[in-house]
C-alpha cells in the first residue's frame, strides 16, 4: 500500500523527501531523523507507518529488524527506557500517540537521547492531538523531522485505494463491481462521517471472503467465460459488494 500512498496529492513529495533523508543508521540515539503521521481516523496511518519501516529496511538504512507498536496510554504504564532498549536498532510505532501522558513524554525524549542503536520512532495520531504533544513538550518534538500527513480522500481516491489493495492480494474488479463499490462508498458519506480507508480495506475483504465461497465463481465463470482479468488476476463481480 505504499506504492498507493505515494501518488496521492501531497504525499508524493513528502515521503519522497522522507527516504532520500532517511541515511543508513549511523548514531547511536533516536534524537534525530523520528517521523510523525498524522490524519483522521482509520485513513491507514499505521499502514502506511509499517510500510516506510518495511521500505527503509529493505533499503538497509534501519539496521535493525524488530518492529513493535503500542498505545501512547499503553506507553503510560510501561518504562520507556525498557521499551526501547528491547528495540534497539529497530523501529517503534506510537499510536493515538495523543494518549502520552506529560511523564511519559519527558520520559521518551529521555529515552531517546540514550544508547538506542538509532531505533526509528514513528508517532501515528491526528494533526491537532501531536501539536498539543509537541507544544507541551519541545524537547520531544524536535527529535521529529519528518512530517507526513494523510488527508481526507475523495471517491476517486478510495476506488483507487481498493484497486491497489485488490492486486495485492491477487484480486481485480470487473466494470460492475466497479460501480458496486463506488456506491457503497458512495452511501457510507454523510455530513457527519467520511468513509475511511480501513471501511473500504473492510469491503474488499469481505468481498474476497463472498468471492472465495466458490458458488459464485463458478457460476459467473460459467456465464461468461472470464474469472480472470486479462493479466490473470481473479475477479471480483458485482454481487460481491453486495453481500
Amino acid at each position: 500500500l505504499f506504492t498507493y500512498f505515494a501518488t496521492v496529492k501531497g504525499m508524493s513529495k513528502q515521503l519522497s523527501g522522507l527516504l532520500k533523508g532517511a541515511e543508513p543508521s549511523s548514531h547511536s540515539n533516536s534524537s534525530r531523523g523520528n517521523l510523525v503521521i498524522t490524519g483522521p481516523h482509520g485513513n491507514g496511518k499505521t499502514t502506511l507507518a509499517i510500510d516506510i519501516v518495511r521500505a527503509l529496511q529493505k533499503d538497509g538504512r534501519i539496521e535493525g529488524r524488530k518492529l513493535a507498536k503500542i498505545s501512547g496510554s499503553k506507553l503510560n504504564s510501561k518504562d520507556a527506557h525498557e521499551v526501547l532498549g528491547k528495540l534497539k536498532g529497530g523501529a517503534l510505532i506510537i499510536e493515538k500517540a495523543g494518549g502520552l501522558s506529560d511523564a511519559s513524554m519527558m520520559a521518551l525524549s529521555l529515552a531517546m537521547e540514550g544508547d538506542t542503536g538509532g531505533l526509528l520512532i514513528i508517532l501515528e495520531d491526528q494533526k491537532a492531538e501531536i501539536q498539543r504533544l509537541f507544544h507541551k513538550n519541545s524537547n520531544l518534538a524536535s527529535k521529529f523531522e519528518y512530517k507526513v500527513d494523510i488527508p481526507v480522500f475523495t471517491n476517486d481516491e478510495l476506488i483507487a485505494f481498493a484497486r491497489s489493495y485488490a492486486r495485492e492480494l491477487g484480486f481485480s474488479y470487473d466494470e460492475f463491481a466497479v460501480l458496486a463499490l463506488y456506491d457503497r462508498i458512495g452511501n457510507g458519506q454523510t455530513n457527519d462521517h467520511r468513509v475511511s480507508v480501513a471501511e473500504v480495506k473492510d469491503m474488499v475483504d469481505a468481498a474476497i471472503e463472498h468471492s472465495e465461497k466458490g458458488g459464485v465463481r463458478k457460476l459467473f465463470a460459467k456465464i461468461t467465460g472470464k474469472s480472470v482479468d486479462e493479466e490473470g488476476y481473479r475477479l471480483l463481480h458485482e454481487q460481491d459488494f453486495e453481500a
